[in-house]
């Protein structure tokens, strides 16, 4: 999960993050509470910067 949550904030388009759904099991987590999960001290990879993403 992790490592989608990444390709999903760091490597898509932000203008697509909107629109996406990450499904893991039976769990749906949309754009917004992708960026939440991934901005958790408890994300467990490295947080790459990427110049033009807007930072919460």
């Amino acid at each position: 999960m992790a490592e989608a949550l990444r390709f999903a904030i760091e490597d898509m388009p932000s203008s697509m993050l909107r629109g996406c759904v990450l499904e893991v099991d039976e769990a749906r987590f949309d754009g917004a509470q992708m960026q939440k999960l991934y901005d958790a001290d408890s994300y467990p990879l490295p947080r790459r910067f990427r110049p033009g993403r807007q930072r919460r």
